[in-house]
């Protein structure tokens, strides 16, 4: 029986308390506690790190399990086609199981400094950076994510807050940092920058390399596009009219074409902008390379 009942009563969670099993989650207050106390673990942890009965047993070795598999065989689910608005049972499960029906996460306000289980060791880290970096995304997913992006960054508070922070970050071991955000994030070559690398071999071969992986080179804290290879400080950008535009960037054409003309000067590099919108008219776009190309 608790005997400071009252303190707990009217909580979600017991503010100093943990599951005892390691994962670091909260205990869910609850009316019988008064009576029978608090428990130790969430229901249904207290098995964890034991083995189940069924563990290393198939329906080849074990009766058991061959006559649930057999029974089961060909049986769809019982909740096939139903929803919580046709079926009292379904309904009873989605007000009682995850999502918001169910209230506040378990682990909502904790950290790793007040529940330790919650840090992730080394291999966990490992584990999961090589799961994000290998992470293949579905050209629906893909949108969705462009989607969402366009409508955070239309609001100029989120913008400046997220810029002010990268502009911090990247005060200290500016270029090291630039490189672990291109690896985590697996950049490659979108379908027009392919477009423009194939074009740029043709007319003028072994003269710039791409570089959006950071392969060759990080300038000012930034990543060029396309670097010469050739002798000469010269680099070609590319800009898409939506990422460079006014209505992401605030700044007009011209503004924005400074501002990268000028962050590479500053360092004695020559910059050359192509826009996605002049892949139309390839011809204009050949006599800039080249105009460009041929300036000493």
């Amino acid at each position: 029986m608790i005997e400071n009942w009252e303190q707990y009563k009217d909580l979600e969670f017991y503010p100093d308390r943990v599951c005892k099993c390691g994962c670091g989650g909260r205990i869910r207050v609850q009316k019988h506690h008064k009576r029978y106390g608090i428990p130790e673990y969430i229901h249904g942890h207290h098995r964890r790190g034991t083995n189940g009965w069924n563990q290393g047993l198939t329906k080849e070795t074990s009766k058991s399990i061959a006559r649930t598999a057999e029974k089961n065989t060909g049986k769809p689910a019982w909740n096939k086609n139903l929803t919580k608005e046709t079926d009292p049972r379904v309904a009873k499960y989605a007000k009682s199981g995850t999502g918001v029906s169910r209230g506040p996460a378990w682990n909502k306000d904790l950290t790793k400094d007040l529940a330790p289980q919650l840090a992730h060791t080394e291999k966990a880290k490992k584990k999961i950076g090589d799961a994000s970096r290998n992470r293949k995304y579905s050209d629906e997913c893909r949108k969705n994510q462009s989607i969402l992006t366009k409508r955070l960054w239309q609001d100029p508070v989120y913008r400046e807050n997220h810029l002010q922070g990268i502009r911090e970050a990247w005060k200290v071991d500016r270029d090291r940092k630039v490189r672990a955000i291109v690896k985590a994030a697996g950049l490659r070559p979108n379908k027009s920058e392919r477009r423009l690398n194939k074009f740029l071999q043709e007319i003028a071969p072994k003269e710039y390399q791409i570089n959006v992986k950071a392969e060759v080179m990080i300038l000012g804290g930034k990543v060029p596009d396309f670097v010469n290879v050739n002798g000469q400080k010269k680099i070609i950008e590319f800009f898409g009219d939506y990422w460079h535009g006014k209505e992401f960037t605030g700044r007009t054409k011209e503004e924005e074409e400074q501002q990268r003309i000028d962050c590479f000067a500053q360092v004695g590099w020559e910059t050359l902008i192509i826009w996605e919108h002049e892949l139309k008219n390839l011809d204009f776009v050949k006599q800039k390379i080249l105009e460009f190309n041929r300036k000493v």
